[in-house]
């Protein structure tokens, strides 16, 4: 388990380590495949700022893995909202491929420790290049 600016990744897994800064100053377009793009703007290893279609935009803080040097895990709280909200981000700027995992807790007032988990798969858009044609994706194989 490891814990990075106050976030918890629970994982097993012993090639995630921690990125130290290697995000600030990056910027991301993500396009996904329900047609959502948001923009993200890393300003610092701790802060960043993210916009949608229609320029709403909110500052977060967030925490970061990376299994590799093209292979990073964003995950930060959104604050504000009546129900808890929890985005996280893997994204592969080698083959430029994103999912993003939104869960949301207390959206049943009456069943407020159930969670629902929405998952999109998606692509990292680049000026002048196509958006790649794989995408990542659901899957019946047990890996573990």
């Amino acid at each position: 388990m490891h814990t990075v600016n106050g976030f918890t990744f629970e994982s097993s897994e012993k090639t995630l380590r921690e990125t130290d800064d290697v995000l600030a100053g990056t910027s991301f377009r993500f396009v996904f495949d329900n047609n959502e793009e948001e923009f993200y703007s890393f300003l610092t290893a701790t802060d960043l700022v993210r916009a949608n279609r229609n320029q709403e935009f909110r500052w977060e803080k967030y925490g970061c893995l990376k299994m590799d040097d093209h292979t990073f895990f964003v995950s930060f709280e959104v604050f504000g909202r009546l129900v808890r909200e929890c985005v996280t981000l893997v994204f592969d700027t080698e083959s430029r491929l994103v999912t993003r995992i939104v869960t949301q807790s207390g959206y049943l007032p009456e069943r407020r420790r159930m969670s629902r988990t929405d998952v999109q798969f998606g692509a990292i858009h680049m000026n002048g290049l196509p958006l790649p044609e794989d995408r990542h994706g659901f899957t019946r194989d047990l890996i573990g």
